[in-house]
């Protein structure tokens, strides 16, 4: 959504704003994903597959960011 509309994807401005924002949410949240794999090891996993998802979207792959089931 942007603002009260549905986001079709036409204002690169400002999904390129909503890739930038996951990419520095992403930075700030490694060290808490890496806590819970310390404490559960079965986590590891996640900050792996987050950390790829991230850099798809980073690399204007927009599905990874918007899509279901990726």
């Amino acid at each position: 959504m942007r603002g009260d509309e549905p986001n079709d994807h036409t204002h690169t401005a400002y999904d390129r704003s909503c890739r930038d924002e996951l990419v520095r949410f992403h930075a700030s949240a490694q060290h808490v994903i890496e806590a819970f794999a310390t404490t559960l090891p079965r986590m590891a996993r996640y900050g792996d597959r987050l950390r790829q998802a991230v850099s798809h979207v980073a690399e204007g792959e927009d599905k990874m960011f918007t899509g279901v089931g990726c």
